[in-house]
């Protein structure tokens, strides 16, 4: 089941549910393979020390587990019809998420094209901080097709 319908108006806002991004998860995407001998691999993404080093204020979430939330969020949007045909495209990371920030993926529909089996959607992406600033910015696309 999907969010957008045929007659889904431009302007149109979705708005996921905030996730608590846990260390866990940050360790799961950029610690390495769970073999690793002393799990997790040490970077700017799993060790305060090593994040401290390069200058950061703390480890950040990565990239690749941003656009997982965001890529959860449009298959929610379009269902899983997304998988197939969908776009996630012109993204760039603009600010950092700090690990156990809070984050929420918002998606406005800026277009809508239509043919005799389908009509296809360009929404702007926003990936928001706990703090409502946006961490990531890009554009999607994908189809609802006509009953």
């Amino acid at each position: 089941m999907s969010l957008i319908t045929i007659d889904t108006p431009i302007g149109t806002v979705f708005s996921s549910k905030p996730k608590c991004v846990s260390w866990e998860r940050t360790w799961a995407y950029a610690g390495g393979p769970f073999a690793l001998e002393g799990w997790p691999a040490r970077n700017i993404h799993t060790d305060p020390a090593f994040a401290s080093s390069v200058g950061l204020a703390e480890p950040n979430v990565t990239g690749t587990q941003t656009q997982a939330f965001v890529a959860a969020w449009l298959i929610d949007i379009f269902g899983e019809q997304w998988l197939s045909g969908g776009k996630l495209y012109d993204v760039k990371f603009i600010r950092p998420i700090s690990i156990k920030d809070t984050i929420q993926v918002q998606a406005e529909v800026v277009s809508r094209e239509h043919d005799d089996a389908a009509v296809k959607y360009r929404l702007t992406i926003k990936c928001l901080r706990g703090d409502g600033e946006p961490a990531l910015v890009g554009c999607a696309e994908g189809w609802v097709m006509m009953a």
